[in-house]
């Protein structure tokens, strides 16, 4: 793993993510991580305040 590049961000791959799925449902899933990782998230999201996310319409449209 810690031969290869990230896709979305620039250095190594973190990590990969391995499920196990039948026909329908999800039924476990884990994440590998490779030996070196530094967690880099201070507080769990459910600790937080919610945000709710916003869309603005006007900035979404295309000019006429």
């Amino acid at each position: 793993m810690e031969q290869w590049n990230s896709r979305y961000r620039d250095g190594m791959l973190e990590g990969v993510i391995v499920r196990r799925e039948d026909e329908n449902w999800l039924l476990a899933r884990g994440k590998l991580v490779r030996a070196n990782f530094t967690q880099a998230i201070d507080s769990h999201w459910r600790s937080r305040r919610l945000e709710w996310n916003r869309v603005h319409w006007a900035a979404s449209q295309a000019p006429d």
